[in-house]
């Protein structure tokens, strides 16, 4: 006959401690979650400020180095050389704001806030909550 090996029930204090450890130990968990967490975040900012600091490089080269030549081929083309400026300014903007919106659209369900880490906060105080209901 194999023995089995009985455990005295612990008492209230033991119960807290390994209660308490168990806690501290989610919530280290938590903690390397919402780092994590909040360097997915810097990255997807870093990435929108680039798409969205191309946006401006470009409507800076684009107006340095093209206008001029767009202007020539349009007052080449029979549109008046005073009208031919605007029609340029005017494709430039277009672009511009094209490239604004696809910078912001990646930040559209931004935010600095780590949920998912804090979620898993509430759900771990939550259960302890629970197993300390369940305690008699």
């Amino acid at each position: 006959m194999a023995m089995v090996e009985q455990r005295e029930p612990l008492s209230y204090p033991d119960l807290l401690r390994v209660a308490l450890d168990q806690l501290l130990g989610l919530l280290r968990v938590d903690a390397r979650l919402a780092q994590l967490e909040m360097k997915e975040k810097a990255s997807a900012v870093v990435r929108a400020g680039a798409l969205i600091g191309g946006a401006a490089m470009l409507v800076l080269l684009g107006c340095f180095s093209l206008i001029q030549g767009l202007i020539v081929l349009l007052i080449h083309l029979g549109v008046a050389a005073v009208v031919s400026p605007f029609v340029v300014a005017a494709l430039f903007f277009v672009l511009a704001v094209v490239l604004y919106f696809a910078g912001r659209s990646i930040l559209a369900d931004w935010t600095p806030l780590p949920t998912k880490a804090i979620s898993n906060v509430h759900k771990d105080f939550e259960a302890v909550k629970e197993g300390v209901a369940h305690v008699p």
